[in-house]
């Protein structure tokens, strides 16, 4: 009987090991297209500073969230290029690390990620088109690479 049971234990670590590695694995950023559609909240074809800002905020987030758990550390948002002063300006409840929805949350971090707005909007009419968010994306994936 003790045989029997050895093998089959050793099965069900194989597979909840596989599952809880398969959990970890971050999800894939989005498509342009995904994210356009993402940030245009209201879906009127075109984004706003603020739709804009909040989609730049997700996509900082994912790229210096490195373990993927959902939160940014002091660690990490310096490793990525940021400051503690600017660290404890969106932990305002003073955790050790913030989530998305903090740093939505922070006038510091919506300012920051729609500085790229202007430089977007190439007709200057205060909403970027799916055209003028593909390029802004295109030139900006140009320059960090």
């Amino acid at each position: 009987m003790k045989l029997f049971f050895l093998p089959a234990l050793c099965a069900g670590l194989v597979v909840l090991s596989s599952c809880a590695h398969q959990a970890k694995r971050p999800t894939p950023p989005p498509t342009l297209d995904e994210l356009f559609a993402k940030a245009d909240r209201n879906g009127d074809g075109r984004i706003s500073r603020d739709e804009f800002s909040g989609v730049m905020i997700e996509q900082a987030f994912y790229w210096m969230d490195g373990d993927h758990k959902g939160t940014i550390t002091e660690a990490e948002f310096i490793a990525a290029g940021g400051s503690k002063a600017v660290f404890l300006q969106i932990d305002t409840q003073r955790k050790g690390y913030f989530t998305v929805e903090d740093a939505k949350a922070s006038a510091v971090a919506r300012k920051a990620m729609s500085l790229p707005f202007d430089g977007a909007d190439k007709n200057k009419n205060g909403f970027i088109t799916r055209a003028e968010f593909l390029e802004y994306k295109k030139e900006a994936a140009a320059c960090t690479r």
